[in-house]
């Protein structure tokens, strides 16, 4: 079900990679959230190379969500992260 405009999480970045010379331009995106659970990042998320936001609809309220977000080069590999981005959902 769609979720509600006030729940969840959104995370913005930009692509500090695109501009160097020796750096190929990512080719998509992919987020990642800790799961506490099992003590690991897991990935939520592939995103396309325009993307430079993702609204994290399955964050849970009035807790601490850790973050992230590779870039995704044309041979497959990942950036390194550029994180841990924390973000703290409101209650109510």
């Amino acid at each position: 079900s769609p979720a509600e405009g006030a729940e969840g999480n959104q995370l913005s970045w930009t692509w500090l990679g695109a501009g160097e010379e020796s750096t190929d331009p990512a080719k998509g995106f992919r987020i990642y959230r800790w799961n506490p659970a099992t003590s690991t990042y897991e990935k939520i998320a592939d995103l396309g190379a325009g993307a430079f936001e993702y609204f994290d609809t399955g964050a849970k309220r009035g807790t601490t969500s850790y973050y992230w977000v590779t870039g995704v080069l044309a041979d497959g590999t990942e950036s390194v992260p550029a994180g841990d981005w924390t973000v703290t959902a409101p209650v109510d």
